[in-house]
């Protein structure tokens, strides 16, 4: 009686073993389809040319359906999770050519993140989509495509010593396009508002007009404009808080204080971020109906003509995005 006992253990054992990977397969299912299910759904009416986003997009009613398409489109890349927060390593530095990248050149990088270095199909995506996003001649001296990884940022913007443009972006980026199209956008605010027809020339010991930025932005740029509407009135307790040990903290109660007028808590970090951030929700948001301060700094974008088509170009590809063949 004790061995067939014994016998039946294991049968047991395997039937219970069986329905509890049942259960959890079953449970797996259950919650990716119920998850999968309350993912918004990409309208199919989505504008097509320029004119159908100026028709039906005024006020970006397509841009949440576009971006999601785009990202569809861009797709999504899996990485093992080899960062170290807060460390950078520059993986690959490209010659831009138009829209071409050229003779890609490779520093020395750790043998973890080769993966990263030499996988030329995500950084051309990469490339692909902003091209995509930005028109050619809204782009002129690009000079030169940086891929890097880790460290706590998205994409950076770097001035080369010709008045160029480096646009450097994380390739972790490649792993959520949604937010790629937020960094791809903030960065070109950036180029935007600080390339050389934006800043004065100063020689020798001249002093800056305005406020010094970056560099020296003159009077009618659009940086300037922002900060006499937007910054004035809070830089002097802004400036007050440079340097401090405890910078991010009190950065933090900066934001929490005067959060109304920041579209985020990055913006509230310096005037050169709050500009780009707020061209990044002119873009990609709706336009604001509210009278915050807030709102008025995206609403700012609105009163000049050539950023108001410009934003139609970019949403525009957005919406009809598709990679080069």
């Amino acid at each position: 009686m004790k061995k067939e006992e014994n016998k039946l253990i294991p049968i047991l054992a395997g039937i219970v073993t069986t329905l509890l990977c049942l259960c959890i397969i079953g449970g797996t299912l259950y919650f990716g389809i119920r998850s999968f299910s309350n993912q918004p759904v990409i309208p199919k009416d989505l504008p097509t040319s320029l004119e159908a986003v100026k028709a039906a997009c005024a006020n970006g009613e397509c841009v949440e359906g576009c971006v999601l398409k785009a990202a569809q489109t861009v797709g999504y890349e899996k990485y093992p999770p080899v960062m170290a927060s807060g460390y950078e390593n520059e993986l690959v530095s490209y010659k831009v050519d138009g829209d071409q990248l050229l003779d890609p050149g490779y520093p020395p990088a750790p043998t973890k993140l080769i993966v990263y270095q030499r996988n030329g199909s995500a950084h051309h995506r990469i490339w692909d989509y902003f091209i995509g996003l930005v028109p050619a001649d809204q782009r002129p001296h690009l000079d030169e495509f940086v891929i890097y990884s880790g460290g706590e940022s998205g994409a950076q913007y770097s001035p080369t010593d010709n008045d160029g443009w480096i646009l450097r972006v994380n390739v972790l980026e490649a792993t959520d396009p949604i937010y790629l199209t937020h960094a791809l956008v903030h960065e070109y605010g950036h180029y935007l508002t600080l390339n050389p027809t934006q800043q004065t020339a100063l020689t020798g010991s001249q002093a800056c007009p305005q406020e010094e930025l970056y560099n020296c932005p003159n009077s009618a740029s659009y940086l300037n404009q922002f900060f006499e509407a937007y910054w004035r009135p809070l830089y002097k307790e802004w400036q007050g808080m440079k340097g401090a040990s405890n910078q991010a903290a009190l950065n933090a109660q900066f934001y929490a204080k005067y959060q109304g007028q920041f579209v985020t808590q990055y913006a509230a970090s310096q005037p050169i971020e709050d500009i780009a951030e707020t061209w990044t929700a002119f873009i990609i948001h709706p336009k604001p109906t509210g009278d915050t301060i807030a709102d008025r700094k995206v609403l700012f974008f609105y009163k000049f003509p050539e950023l108001v088509e410009l934003r139609y170009q970019i949403i525009k590809g957005i919406c009809t995005y598709a990679p080069q063949k």
